[in-house]
């Protein structure tokens, strides 16, 4: 649990400190390519016009796939201690070098940097506030959607569904499985962007 916690949080606080500007994505990218375990990823994008929430898109999954990897790799190395109840120290630090200095300073950065901020601390009290206004929009388009539901999807569940592009649930799944993948989907969000994507939603009326 302690290293899916920092695979997920170690980046996306990050995104949402790039999005507040408080960092840059000049700042943030060579801890990234620490976290991607190659110094020398390079991707077309990074020289374009492209916004920083597309540059840094572009690092995340490959950042979270090498980190799962290195937790996997230290989990073998070091399960018969895990099962004796022996073992004391963390799977990202005992894994991929890169991936534990990575860590390291995007932690400390975050701690020194990002977390004092106010607009921090004000983003992440808001998105709890626009978690309820999420949940219910995109379990409700996820209920029309449905192939078992009485309702015709409407026009905010069609672009809900779209919102959700390949993440979207097959309207032949079990319903709770659907609502399983909206929750994932919304899980997935930055505070920022849960905000904003709320505000949307809700019209920007009382919320």
């Amino acid at each position: 649990m302690e290293a899916a916690d920092d695979i997920c949080y170690a980046i996306l606080d990050l995104e949402d400190a790039i999005e507040l500007h408080i960092l840059t994505f000049d700042e943030v990218k060579p801890i990234l390519l620490q976290l991607c375990g190659d110094l020398d990823f390079d991707h077309e994008i990074f020289n374009s016009q492209a916004s920083a929430r597309r540059k840094i898109s572009a690092l995340r999954g490959k950042a979270m796939e090498n980190m799962v990897e290195s937790a996997i790799i230290a989990y073998r190395h070091h399960y018969p201690a895990i099962m004796s109840g022996q073992y004391k120290g963390e799977l990202l630090a005992d894994g991929d070098p890169m991936v534990k200095a990575g860590l390291a300073t995007a932690k400390r950065i975050a701690r020194e940097r990002v977390f004092p901020n106010n607009r921090k601390a004000e983003l992440e009290v808001g998105a709890y506030t626009m978690l309820g206004v999420l949940l219910e929009a995109f379990c409700d388009a996820v209920y029309e959607a449905h192939a078992d539901s009485p309702a015709r999807p409407g026009y905010r569940t069609e672009k809900i569904m779209n919102l959700m592009g390949i993440h979207a649930p097959e309207p032949h799944w079990p319903l709770y499985q659907s609502y399983l993948r909206a929750i994932d989907f919304i899980s997935g969000m930055t505070d920022n962007y849960c905000i904003y994507l709320a505000r949307q939603i809700g019209g920007g009326l009382g919320y």
